[in-house]
């Protein structure tokens, strides 16, 4: 019975142990459509090249995660070659740490998590409290 309660503990104190220290995304995209939607993420030095370029299919209402992302100038994100957004994630040298998105029928914007934001956390359960507002998403024309 005690070596049960050992062996029950341990597992607890490992698992709580690797979830603490399990890393967040600090992009997330949640495809809330009710079709499959392809992104071409491109993020752009401070001089407007390219520095990396994602192409993607999400599935609905699926997710699609980067970690590790510095965010130093803009994002370009296109939607099914047809949809173009510029997120411009730094303003005066202050970065947002965080891009966490939803794509809907009405269009792409921040995610405001639970309660409408008032809990702090997205749908998944991340911290959204540096996460990037509307102001700084803007519906671009299609450069062919």
């Amino acid at each position: 019975m005690i070596k049960n309660k050992i062996i029950i503990a341990t597992f607890f104190i490992f698992f709580a142990g690797s979830r603490m220290l399990a890393e967040n995304p600090n992009f997330e995209l949640w495809n809330k459509t009710k079709s499959d939607i392809e992104v071409k993420i491109s993020f752009q030095n401070v001089n407007g090249t390219v520095r990396h370029e994602t192409i993607q299919q999400i599935p609905p209402n699926r997710k699609f995660y980067l970690y590790n992302v510095k965010f130093t100038s803009g994002l370009n994100i296109t939607f099914n070659r047809t949809r173009s957004y510029i997120i411009m994630p730094c303003f005066m040298q202050n970065c947002y740490k965080t891009v966490y998105l939803s794509y809907d029928q009405t269009g792409l914007r921040p995610q405001k998590g639970k309660l409408r934001g008032w809990s702090g956390r997205t749908d998944s359960n991340f911290d959204n409290s540096n996460n990037i507002t509307s102001n700084f998403i803007q519906k671009s024309s299609l450069a062919q």
